[in-house]
This record gives structure tokens, sequence and C-alpha cells, in this order.
């Protein structure tokens, strides 16, 4: 991987911080302001991103909002690919005014992202609109600081960063390109199919503490390991929801009634109640009915969370699953670099892997 050498804008301090939901919010608007300039999916009408994914469909899917070939659905974008293209760099450089700083965010959106157990402004992140169609086409991070495995170190040195191991530097834009979704069906029965991301496309802590007794979280009250109230739960719902389907693509991701409870003979206290979500993680006992192999289950991850600090390595990464440990109020469930299932604390930057419904 290349790394972006310069930077040509110098930090200036004028506004406040954005908050994560209202650039989702900003980009949902554009989004209903021009559906009929939406790129089709089935259509594979998605010129502007840079690798992109060039799949011709087998079947007919004019009137779908989704591709299918064999069991892969092509579905939703998100920021996936690094920009590597010098005068492509330079292009989305000029649209940036000025970059963000710890007290300003110059129109920028801070990640809050946390070092030492506290949220910090340190990395930010900007959506653009380059051929003006209402849909963002490239997504421009930085970062001031790197992050930390854990949220309660402190930032690491150049040489111990995971971020700077991939080739992305501190104080540098880097850019990734919004890039359709690739789905791999686990289930298709009743006109639905049940998918999940055939890469993982971001990390985010399970959620930022490690408390072992119950306390007050997200509007509710669990262990740190409780899904209902966990932080990565309300970005899937949110944040991706929001940033990675236009009106049109929504119509058919459906409500799912979302089964928590305990799969295994061994009592598990820390699991919840049933959630009502559009989109969340996989479970630990689907998990072994749908991917039943270590090899199936290695993933790889994009660029773009390689940028947020990933932890893995070019081929393979963890990534995180719903499953709470049955014995450890501060550990939940996920996927390690060698396709086991493994257990890590909440507090860990691991892969996502978004998994829903939809109508087909």
């Amino acid at each position: 991987m290349k790394t972006i050498k310069k930077i040509i804008f110098l930090l200036t301090s004028t506004a406040t911080i954005t908050s994560l939901l209202a650039c989702g919010d900003k980009k949902e608007e554009a989004q209903n302001q021009n559906e009929q300039n939406n790129n089709q999916i089935e259509e594979g009408n998605n010129s502007s991103n840079d690798n992109q994914n060039n799949n011709s469909s087998s079947e007919s899917n004019v009137d779908k909002k989704y591709k299918k070939e064999g069991n892969k659905i092509y579905f939703g974008s998100y920021p996936q690919n690094h920009v590597t293209d010098q005068d492509k760099i330079a292009l989305l450089n000029s649209k940036v005014t000025a970059l963000s700083t710890s007290t300003s965010s110059n129109d920028w959106t801070t990640y809050e992202y946390f070092i030492e157990g506290n949220v910090e402004s340190y990395t930010f992140y900007k959506d653009i609109d380059l051929d003006n169609n209402g849909s963002f086409d490239y997504r421009g991070v930085y970062f001031t600081k790197y992050r930390p495995k854990f949220y309660t170190q402190s930032s690491p040195e150049e040489k111990d960063a995971i971020q700077n191991d991939f080739g992305y530097k501190v104080k540098t834009v880097h850019w990734f390109s919004y890039d359709t979704i690739e789905w791999n069906v686990l289930k298709e029965e009743n006109g639905k199919a049940f998918i999940v991301s055939n890469i993982v496309l971001d990390n985010q802590t399970y959620y930022p503490t490690e408390e072992s007794n119950k306390f007050d979280h997200n509007q509710g009250n669990g262990f740190a390991n409780n899904y209902e109230l966990s932080n990565i739960r309300r970005y899937l719902n949110n944040n991706f929801y929001v940033t990675s389907f236009n009106s049109q693509e929504k119509e058919i991701v459906q409500t799912t009634n979302v089964d928590n409870s305990n799969k295994s003979d061994v009592e598990n206290p820390y699991v919840c109640s049933k959630t009502e979500d559009k989109i969340f993680l996989l479970s630990e006992s689907e998990i072994i009915d749908y991917l039943k192999t270590k090899e199936e289950r290695i993933a790889k991850g994009s660029d773009y969370s390689k940028c947020q600090g990933l932890v893995g390595t070019d081929s393979t990464c963890y990534w995180w699953l719903r499953s709470p440990m049955f014995n450890n109020a501060t550990r939940s469930t996920l996927v390690d670099i060698d396709g086991n299932i493994d257990k890590g604390g909440v507090g860990s930057n691991y892969g996502i892997r978004p998994v829903c419904y939809i109508s087909l």
C-alpha cells in the first residue's frame, strides 16, 4: 500500500465538531432529494468509484434494488478501497478548505474514538459527492494521533501503530472510494435472503469499558458485554445503516427480531433480550450453522477498516460476534485470524461484518 505523501491544507480553528449521526443524516437528506440520480446497483452503474466490483449479472434485475449472482448479492455502498491515483487525490484535496483539529471540526466529523478510557477528537472523516449526483463517492479520513488497539491504552508511537503498518500516517488525508458492498447469502427462503458482508467493512469497540458489575449505559443497565446496550449495535443501526443504503435500498432491509438467547448447554448469565434491528452481528450459534469451517470464517479487511486501526494482517483479521462470553462480563465472542471462535475484551478494535435480511 502506498502512502499519501503531502497535506496541502493548514489546520484552522473555527467550528465545533459535528456529531457522527448528523453526518449520516446529511447523507440521507441528500439522497432523498436526488433519488432519481442514485446509482442503480443492478445495472452496475458505479463508475465513479475506484476499484469497483465489475460484475455482470447472469439474470435480469432491472426491477430490483440489488444485483444477484449465484450466492452473491451486490447491495448498498460503503467506503472500502484506498484511492492511490495522485490526480484523483489532488482533486479530492481541492474540495477541502481546512483540516479538523481537536478544538475545531472545520466541517469534518469526529469518530469519537477512545484513548486512555476517554473520548477524544483525534480521528475525523469527510464525505464528498464528487459528481454532484446526490450520493457520496469518496470519504476522506484524517487523524492527528494513532489509534490504540485497546481503549485504555495511550496513542502508540508510529513504529508500534497498526495504522502505520498498513501505510496510513498521521496528519495525512487518506481517501477511500464508496464501493458496492458484496454480500454472501447464508440462507434464502420465503422471498428473503439472510446475508453477511463478504469482507470486514469497519472496526469498532464492542463497548468502551470493562467494568465487571452492572452499570448504566446507552439508556439501560447491564454488563459490559450486553449486546442490546452495546455501542456496536448503535453503530450498525445508525451510522452503518444510514451511510450504506439510499432510500430505495432501505425499503428492502427488513427489521429482524434478533434472537440473543443462549443456544449452548453452558449457562450464560450475560445474554440479553431479543432486539429489533435492521443490521446486526452474527451469533456464535449462527457461525456454527452457516460458516462451518475455519476457512469459511476467515475474512480480510477493507482498506478503510485498516485505516481505522483494524487488528489483523493484509489477508485476515479479527471480527466480532454478538454472543457474550459465558464466564466473563467483559468479554464477547469473535472470530480470530485463523477462523477460530475465540473471545476478546469489549474495548478492543475488532472488525465488523454486518448481517441483515433483505426482501428479494
